[in-house]
């Protein structure tokens, strides 16, 4: 008989409901199921939603000015702001697609020396433990000051969580403990 493995979602919830929290942020938390799995969650969906919604009336925006601008309504140059918004809108929406792809969940699984990334974008990918660099990054929050940032050998990178330094630290003390590589400081 064979025996399934479970899915990610599955895999991920029963580590963040049996483990201990390391750090929990406003939107970050961080899960040590011992003895070998680290759930990371990280998901900046409040700026995702206000980027969406400026972006959409930037877009509102425009295309009413380009219709008053066709019915000759509004003088020709206004036609040019239109267009300076709609390619800043374009512009913003592709920063957080980028930025959606860096964010959501992780399990590192240590016995198995896995990493499975599951984006915001949607796609999940499993990769070894080995190829992964952890390092600190300043954040612009004073609430969460620092990120955590696990980058591949492929160039791929992934925000782990973002929080204080103490709770940080405690992340990548488990980390180091599994023999993860961090990055010295610069």
């Amino acid at each position: 008989m064979i025996e399934e493995r479970p899915g990610f979602d599955e895999r991920f919830a029963a580590a963040e409901e049996g483990g201990r929290s390391l750090l929990v942020a406003r939107e970050a938390r961080v899960t040590f199921a011992e003895p070998f799995v680290l759930a990371t969650r990280c998901e900046a969906t409040s700026f995702d939603l206000a980027v969406r919604y400026v972006t959409l009336f930037a877009f509102v925006v425009a295309g009413v000015v380009g219709v008053l601008v066709v019915v000759r309504a509004a003088p020709a140059p206004v036609a040019i702001f239109a267009v300076f918004w709609v390619i800043a809108a374009f512009g913003a929406r592709r920063w957080a697609k980028r930025r959606r792809s860096e964010l959501g969940r992780a399990i590192l699984d240590f016995e198995a020396e896995t990493l499975t990334l599951a984006p915001l974008s949607g796609s999940t990918r499993t990769a070894p433990l080995g190829d992964a660099i952890v390092r600190r990054e300043t954040s612009n929050d004073e609430e969460a000051p620092l990120w955590l940032v696990l980058t591949l050998r492929d160039g791929t990178s992934v925000r782990l969580c973002r929080g204080e330094e103490r709770a940080v630290d405690r992340v990548l003390a488990v980390l180091r403990r599994f023999h993860v590589e961090v990055a010295k400081e610069p």
